[in-house]
């Protein structure tokens, strides 16, 4: 893997992702050159990036939807037990400070 395409899961906080690889989010099982999924890659960074910042699960998810309640989902895409869809990646990333970035 080349340097500038380290995973997430080194706390790289820009995901670069080629279009050709990435059609539709819910039909890619394994990406490519890599042994997990992105919404596997996704979890781990998650939870090292809320960790690094301090953030209980429960704080981010008052910051993400402004309800507190909603951090068993946090819990759960951390965990790996359910698939994100993107617009609720975009969400969180937001609310974490980081970004996605699509590279052809």
């Amino acid at each position: 893997m080349t340097e500038d395409l380290k995973p997430i899961s080194d706390f790289f906080c820009t995901i670069k992702l080629s279009l050709k690889k990435l059609t539709l989010h819910k039909k890619i099982k394994k990406m490519p050159d890599q042994t997990k999924t992105l919404s596997e890659e996704f979890a781990i960074f998650l939870k090292a990036k809320r960790m690094r910042l301090g953030l209980t699960q429960e704080q981010l998810a008052i910051k993400i939807w402004d309800d507190n309640s909603r951090n068993s989902y946090l819990a759960k895409i951390e965990n790996g037990k359910v698939k994100v869809s993107v617009s609720t990646m975009e969400l969180i990333l937001e609310a974490l400070g980081a970004w996605v970035e699509f590279i052809e």
